[in-house]
Parts: C-alpha cells; sequence; structure tokens
C-alpha cells in the first residue's frame, strides 16, 4: 500500500521531480526508489503482526 502512496507523490512532482532527483543525487540522499525496499521489509516485519 505504500509503495503506491510513493509512486503516486513521485509521478505528483514530474517534471520537477527530475530536478530534485538530480539535487539528491548530488548530495546522496536516497532516491524515491532506493526507499522502497526499506519500506517493503518493514510492512513484511513490523506491520504484518499489528
Amino acid at each position: 500500500m505504500s509503495v503506491r502512496m510513493a509512486l503516486s507523490e513521485a509521478a505528483k512532482a514530474l517534471p520537477g521531480g527530475a530536478v530534485w532527483q538530480y539535487f539528491c543525487e548530488k548530495n546522496n540522499i536516497p532516491q524515491d526508489w532506493d526507499v522502497i525496499n526499506p519500506i517493503r521489509e518493514y510492512e513484511k516485519t513490523v506491520l504484518v503482526n499489528r
């Protein structure tokens, strides 16, 4: 569910999001797609127990 939300937010930022991604790349900040896998792991391990 949260992956869908992250993708939706990324789509809202287009085309200005490309500038933000470039800024993040230059400053070694994780990209939008780099945070999806940790979110999925969190959902599988923590949220499933709630």
